[in-house]
């Protein structure tokens, strides 16, 4: 399908929202439109992917939308989820504040204008919109819907910078704009997708900064950083010492870059220091090793509802976190596991699920090519999913948050698929063709 035909798919269901849920869907839409344009204005510049890039962008965005658009009009929101009510509130208190129509309440202060804790950046998200567009639920939902459908496109970007291959980040593009749960998270006003997003976009500043400086990207890198920090901190210090590594090992080891990655470095520090931000990190460092505080977080996990697992395990102690790690790594990565699927939301994430085991072997194969043939390149993002994959093994006690903070390491499971997919298909091939030469 060519990029016209998706503008006009694109088209003809922006013009069904704004008709079926009018007025929220017409504001709604603008506001999507808006924040798509500079996006595939960015995307077009880069010329020798620029279909690919928009094609992905467009896909995934329409995907998004419907969603979006969907869970809005049936009053779906409580059935995936119920943190988005506390986002929605705090937004719409800020906006208030902001126009000079409230005070700030005690819970605004704490949790938003203090700039401190995990939801305070997407708080901020939503009280600019409500302050653009009024307390209009469907516009949040696809502003992060299309922060959602960009997370497809800067896949791709990240994916071809690692494996110079077309077919590699088109593959894990289409997987991150096809993918179910995704979808899902970005149709909600949830923090999961603008958190993936950051991630991505990340990685992929640092990578191409291994190469050459550039202070664009050094911007690029440092906001990136930034938004995470504004949503989940404890992940912005998993992230940081991941790029971090990667400059450390780098990719060429000549005068000019090893240069240029110091400088990138010390630029980073400085302002992240100027920020106030490091002040804070030993404090933060602290607070988020403590296996005290871990085991009353899995403790709340597990008992939080039905889904809760591993409840007597104890992870207040490095033993007992290290005995924990099998049985949270299972949970992390496969859950909803065969036996669980006991509800109406488990059974529908089944055919993601399916899909997803077997696509496992995949990411082994690419996983070993790429250390034995990637290193240097991939460093950074291997680094990251191991890191927040033991974190999360030993922190997590419920499969629902498993299931929905998986993402956040899946985004990179999905490029290394994709790599064990191009791998497979060549091999396959190969076969073809050597089998040709012998009947020849």
């Amino acid at each position: 399908m060519n990029i016209k035909s998706l503008y006009s798919i694109y088209f003809i269901i922006a013009i069904a929202v704004c008709i079926v849920v009018f007025p929220d869907g017409l504001s709604a839409i603008v506001l999507s439109i808006t924040i798509s344009l500079p996006l595939i204005f960015v995307f077009s510049k880069s010329l020798d992917k620029r279909e690919d890039l928009i094609k992905l962008f467009l896909v995934a965005l329409i995907l998004r939308t419907i969603a979006s658009s969907a869970m809005y009009y049936f009053r779906l929101e409580d059935f995936f989820a119920l943190d988005w009510r506390l986002y929605d509130k705090l937004g719409y208190e800020l906006a208030n504040y902001w126009s000079g129509e409230t005070l700030a309440s005690d819970l605004l202060q704490d949790k938003v204008l203090s700039f401190s804790g995990t939801v305070w950046g997407i708080s901020l998200l939503v009280g600019s919109v409500y302050s653009l567009v009024g307390r209009n639920l469907l516009a949040a939902q696809l502003v992060i819907a299309t922060i959602g459908a960009a997370i497809a496109p800067v896949t791709y970007l990240f994916a071809f910078q690692i494996y110079s291959n077309r077919r590699v980040a088109l593959i894990a593009g289409f997987i991150v704009a096809f993918s179910p749960s995704l979808i899902l998270w970005s149709s909600l006003i949830l923090k999961d997708t603008p958190i993936i997003f950051f991630l991505v976009l990340t990685m992929y500043a640092a990578l191409k900064l291994h190469e050459k400086f550039d202070y664009k990207l050094v911007i690029v890198l440092l906001l990136a950083l930034f938004g995470v920090m504004s949503l989940r901190y404890y992940i912005f210090y998993v992230v940081a010492v991941a790029v971090i590594g990667g400059f450390v090992i780098g990719q060429k080891n000549t005068v000019l870059s090893m240069i240029g990655r110091s400088a990138v470095v010390i630029l980073v520090g400085v302002t992240l220091g100027y920020l106030g931000i490091l002040n804070n990190a030993q404090s933060e460092v602290t607070q988020m090793t403590s296996l005290e505080v871990i085991q009353i977080s899995r403790n709340d996990l597990a008992n939080s509802a039905a889904s809760g697992f591993g409840e007597d395990y104890d992870v207040s102690t490095v033993e007992g976190s290290i005995g924990v790690l099998p049985v949270g790594f299972t949970y992390l990565l496969l859950s909803p596991l065969p036996w669980q699927f006991t509800s109406s939301l488990s059974l529908m994430t089944l055919p993601e699920m399916l899909v997803w085991w077997s696509m496992l072997p995949l990411l082994i194969v690419g996983i070993i090519y790429s250390v034995r043939h990637r290193l240097r390149k991939c460093i950074s993002v291997l680094v990251f999913t191991i890191m927040l994959t033991l974190a999360y093994s030993i922190l997590q006690g419920n499969v629902g948050t498993a299931y929905r903070q998986r993402a956040q390491i899946q985004i990179f499971l999905f490029i290394f698929i994709s790599v064990g997919w191009v791998i497979k298909q060549e091999r396959n091939e190969n076969r073809k063709t050597v089998r040709l030469n012998r009947r020849n």
